[in-house]
């Protein structure tokens, strides 16, 4: 009858729920992210604001110089360095390198890569635009040495928009503006592409204190992204790899 056919029912659940509980008991709690770097900002330190900004709680490993070479070859044998460089990435869904990579995965997990798909493609666009200005940063940096007047002449080329090979943070100024949105692809939450932008500014204008006075958007928009809560946070804990910013002491 249905009565007796309830109970057996309810039976063969109890038995089945018996049997997954041990299993659910067993299963793995899931894994922090994990964040490989030099104990400087550089390539790193996007990734660190990303995951910082996003809320996500994550392990952060400072990888010292002198103990590179070793764990550049454990890395190279195990696979967890890829293209046997920093930083390096690892979560539950495998071991990644390449910033602008790492950024992007980061950005598709926990919505920060654009909400359309032409969002999606600003995003890329702009990250592109970005990495453009911090190969020239870098340049001034690692073979210019920060000198005083190469910081000027970094200064004047790259906000003169009809600066033949230069004007690349004044292109990234005027495009960001036109899009017309509170973050720097024209999206109206951050993504990665902030995240990148946020962290070269952060560090140019240790050298270039003045690239940005002729740059209004790109101006205001730094000061939103300082005032994040959970960036102003990170940014004043005094973390002791922030102090250095580049490998070769300058910046």
């Amino acid at each position: 009858n249905a009565r007796a056919r309830a109970t057996a029912a309810l039976r063969t659940l109890a038995r089945a729920q018996k049997r997954l509980l041990p299993a659910m008991a067993a299963a793995p709690a899931a894994t922090k992210p994990v964040v490989r770097y030099f104990a400087i900002r550089g390539k790193g330190e996007p990734i660190r604001v990303a995951l910082t900004d996003l809320g996500v709680d994550f392990e952060n490993h400072v990888v010292d110089f002198a103990a590179w070479p070793k764990i550049k070859a454990e890395g190279i044998a195990d696979g967890s360095l890829p293209f046997t460089q920093l930083p390096a990435y690892a979560d539950e869904d495998g071991k990644f390198g390449q910033m602008n990579a790492i950024l992007r995965h980061i950005g598709r997990k926990h919505g920060a890569c654009g909400a359309t798909e032409a969002e999606m493609t600003q995003v890329d666009m702009f990250l592109e635009a970005v990495e453009d200005v911090r190969q020239a940063y870098l340049k001034l940096v690692y073979t210019e040495g920060c000198e005083e007047g190469k910081c000027a002449e970094f200064a004047a080329t790259h906000t003169d928009a009809s600066a033949r090979n230069g004007g690349k943070i004044a292109h990234l100024n005027n495009a960001a503006a036109r899009l017309g949105g509170k973050f720097i692809a024209g999206t109206t939450e951050a993504t990665v592409a902030d995240y990148s932008a946020f962290c070269l500014f952060d560090d140019l204008l240790r050298v270039c204190p003045a690239v940005l006075e002729s740059q209004p958007w790109l101006a205001a928009w730094l000061e939103t992204m300082r005032a994040r809560p959970r960036i102003a946070a990170y940014v004043t804990a005094g973390h002791e790899y922030r102090t250095r910013v580049n490998g070769n002491g300058k910046g």
